[in-house]
């Protein structure tokens, strides 16, 4: 039998949708974990979560994020969801590049962007 602990470094889909989540915590030892999907809560700031450097897929929709951050130990992802939440800014989009080399899908879709500057 496999200890909790052997389980969660195993784990490599996690489904947090709709859980009334406010603070991203909890996800040390997620080192094989690829897909964390957290559509539908409370969060206001992407954080904690540095670790996770498996990561290929963040789903993060329908939440109460302002600023793009909180993301730059995910050096493999892929996709990332930030549709119908409250970011304003687009100038973070500069740092993903950066910090985030291998994304390829980003959607911001349903913001409060009022401004692009070129």
């Amino acid at each position: 039998e496999q200890s909790p602990d052997r389980s969660r470094e195993r784990l490599s889909h996690l489904n947090l949708h709709g859980n009334c989540i406010r603070k991203l915590e909890g996800f040390e030892g997620l080192a094989n974990l690829r897909v964390l999907i957290l559509c539908f809560n409370e969060i206001h700031k992407v954080e904690g979560i540095d670790e996770l450097v498996s990561l290929e897929r963040l789903e993060l929709g329908f939440n109460l994020i302002k600023r793009i951050e909180g993301l730059r130990g995910l050096v493999h992802l892929q996709v990332l969801e930030l549709n119908n939440n409250l970011i304003y800014r687009l100038e973070d989009v500069g740092v993903l590049k950066k910090h985030v080399p291998a994304l390829v899908e980003l959607n911001l879709h349903n913001n409060a962007v009022c401004e692009v500057k070129s």
